[in-house]
Order: C-alpha cells, then sequence, then structure tokens
C-alpha cells in the first residue's frame, strides 16, 4: 500500500540512515498492492539490509595508562627564531625509532577554529551526491579515537603523535576549547581532569569505540596520545598565549646557530668586499651580527640556517639567476620589510639612501655583494 511504503522509506532511511532502493528483497515486492511480511520475510529482509549497516561493536571499558614508556614530554612546545629548523627537528623525532603508529599533523590560521580541531557537524555528500549532515571530527578528535582503540590492547597498545605547527598563528584557547583542560597530565600520562563530553561527540565516541552514548559522558586523554608544536614569535600576526596555557606545555628552545652543521653551502655566489664567495653560514652570522649590534634586534627576529630551503643552494653557482631571485624574495625582503624594517638606514648604509628601495637594495646585492650593508659590516670568522 502506497501509504505504508512511504511509511517503510522514512522508517529505513531517516531513522536507521539505509536506502531503500539497495534492499533487493523489497523491490521484488512492489508488484503486490498487498502484502503480509511473517516472520521469515523479515528475516530475509533484515538479511538484505545487513550488507549496508555497520554492526554496533560491544563496550569495552577505556584504558587511558595503557603505555609503561614515554617518548618525550606529552606535550611540547619547540620555539625558536624563523629558520632554526623547529619543524626539522619534530620531523626527525617522530620518525626516528618508529615510535608513533600514526603521526598526523597540522597547520594554525588565524581562522583556525575548534571545529576544524576538534569536530562539528558539517554537510556530506554521497556517491550519488545526495547531502546529509554528520559529525566530521577534526585532527585532535581522529588522533584521540585511534589513542583509545589502541588503548583497548593493554601493554601492547600503541602510540599516537598530533604535530601542531605554528600553534600561536591561532587563537589557541578558543581553538582547543574545552579540551584546554585535559592537557593537564598525571605523572602517568593521562589527564588530570576529564570534561564532560557534548552529546555530538559522545554519539561519534560510541560509534567509533563501541557501547552507547551513555558510556562516553565524559573523556579524558590516554598516555599513548601525544601533542607536539612549533612556536615561532617572530611571525607577524601571532596571537599571545595565556600562562594557564603555556605551563600546560613543556617549551623547547633552539638557538639560532644550534642546527647550523647540518645545512653547510660554500661557495655562494655573493661576493664579499674582497670580491670572494661567502659560506652561508658566515654570511648569515654576520648578518645577524649586524642586526643584533647596529639596528638592537631581538634574536626571535634572527636568521636561522633553514630560512632558506637547501634546496635553493643547490644550483646556486650553476644558475646564479634562480639563486638571487629566491635571496631577493626570502632574506632580503625579510630584512627590508620586518626585521629591519625601523632601522634600513642602518642596515643598508651601502646603498645611497635617496635611493633606498627594496628594488635598489636587490639590483645592488647582485652586483656588489655584502658592499650594501655598509662599512660597519664585518664577516664572523667560523
Amino acid at each position: 500500500i502506497d501509504d505504508k511504503d512511504v511509511i517503510l522509506n522514512k522508517i529505513i532511511e531517516v531513522a536507521k540512515g539505509y536506502k531503500i532502493e539497495d534492499i533487493n528483497i523489497v523491490k521484488k515486492l512492489e508488484e503486490a498492492l498487498i502484502y503480509k511480511i511473517d516472520d521469515n520475510l523479515k528475516a530475509e529482509i533484515l538479511k538484505s539490509m545487513s550488507p549496508n549497516t555497520k554492526e554496533e561493536k560491544p563496550y569495552t571499558p577505556l584504558d587511558y595508562t595503557p603505555c609503561k614508556d614515554k617518548i618525550k614530554s606529552y606535550n611540547r612546545i619547540i620555539f625558536g627564531a624563523p629558520g632554526t629548523g623547529k619543524s626539522f627537528q619534530l620531523k626527525q623525532e617522530s620518525t626516528d625509532g618508529n615510535h608513533f603508529a600514526n603521526i598526523e599533523r597540522v597547520t594554525f590560521h588565524p581562522d583556525y577554529s575548534y571545529g576544524q580541531f576538534v569536530g562539528n557537524y558539517k554537510p556530506v555528500s554521497d556517491d550519488e551526491g545526495r547531502i546529509r549532515y554528520e559529525y566530521v571530527p577534526g585532527p585532535f578528535m581522529r588522533t584521540l579515537v585511534k589513542a583509545l582503540e589502541s588503548g583497548k590492547k593493554g601493554d601492547s597498545a600503541e602510540k599516537f603523535l598530533l604535530i601542531v605547527e605554528e600553534i600561536n598563528r591561532a587563537k589557541v584557547a578558543a581553538v582547543f576549547g574545552d579540551m584546554f583542560q585535559l592537557l593537564d597530565r598525571t605523572d602517568a600520562g593521562d589527564s588530570v581532569y576529564e570534561i564532560q563530553a557534548s552529546e555530538d561527540v559522545r554519539r561519534y565516541l560510541a560509534r567509533e569505540l563501541g557501547g552507547t552514548k551513555e558510556n562516553y559522558t565524559s573523556i579524558k586523554i590516554p598516555n599513548n596520545m601525544y601533542i607536539w608544536a612549533t612556536m615561532n614569535s617572530a611571525d607577524q600576526g601571532v596571537f599571545p598565549m595565556d600562562t594557564a596555557f603555556k605551563r600546560r606545555w613543556e617549551f623547547t628552545y633552539i638557538g639560532i646557530n644550534e642546527n647550523d652543521d647540518k645545512i653547510s653551502i660554500d661557495n655562494l655566489p655573493v661576493k664579499n668586499s674582497e670580491g670572494n664567495e661567502i659560506e652561508w653560514n658566515i654570511l648569515r652570522k654576520s648578518i645577524n651580527n649586524m642586526l643584533l649590534k647596529e639596528c638592537k634586534v631581538n634574536e626571535d627576529k634572527l636568521l636561522g640556517p633553514f630560512f632558506i630551503s637547501g634546496e635553493v643552494f643547490k644550483n646556486a653557482t650553476s644558475n646564479t639567476d634562480a639563486f638571487f631571485n629566491a635571496f631577493n624574495s626570502k632574506v632580503l625582503m625579510y630584512l627590508f620589510e620586518d626585521a629591519g624594517k625601523m632601522h634600513q638606514k642602518k642596515l643598508f648604509a651601502g646603498i645611497d639612501q635617496n635611493e633606498l628601495t627594496f628594488s635598489k637594495v636587490c639590483e645592488d646585492f647582485k652586483t656588489r655583494g655584502t658592499a650594501i650593508f655598509g662599512n660597519s659590516f664585518q664577516l664572523v670568522k667560523e
């Protein structure tokens, strides 16, 4: 009967998420105007529906301290001047030793939100283009669920890492939201305090981890979930962190010359006052020395060894135009528009002050080299 068929459609598609057209047993009944569904036919219909459903997982109590060993700090932020190799160090530490079963990386930006980081309801479409709303987890919730699921294995539980690049380029208090409370860790590594999970989160956890939403009224971070981040306080447009947020992290500082042995490039096509080519680290340290002494610039504005990617240096001598284009757009622009913006006349004392423009700086640097910095500029000896 048409009325009953409409009701059946709504029960299947809306209440349970099944699509009526996917159930072959129902299609063969369409020829009949009236039909009776007995227990056998009911069982056949349910069986035909089962391939399109996700069987509910049984509930297993969560273990928030499955791991007995600790890699490094559970919450840590690596910070330093631009180009000091913060991301490089995190990548190296996270991959050496294969400690983590999964590593997820996210980069914060000024418009990044709680919904993107933790999760939110969003419109999604199926293969046929039909739109529906469902809870879509963000990198934090994805990592948390993987860690909690693995924690059920006990001593054989795997570790999971969430890396946040440029953590202070977003409003971290708003991005972490109520998850901020979970960052306090015990000596064993799990959250000191639990938080009450929202209805959306409870339903999502029940679907992914098993049981019902009543099993997840509160949540904590387990000790097999690590959160590591990078921070560069010299970036423009960064947001300050409050003390309450900072004290939940271990901060590791990378000095301005700490990793210079990992990128040593000789014979750049840049001339010194004697017409000789200069090694990158000597040039970088000499510019930093001038920024510190002549311009009184803070250390977080200095140039780190990775300020320019090593790829730029590979063909520096054979393709000088490409090198100078990269150097101009990265180093000279940073000095002219950012680090030395308030001290342009001191920093570029070797250029006629009446012609001091960025284009003039780039043009003179290619032909005159370090002479653009004036007579006070001296090369730092290794």
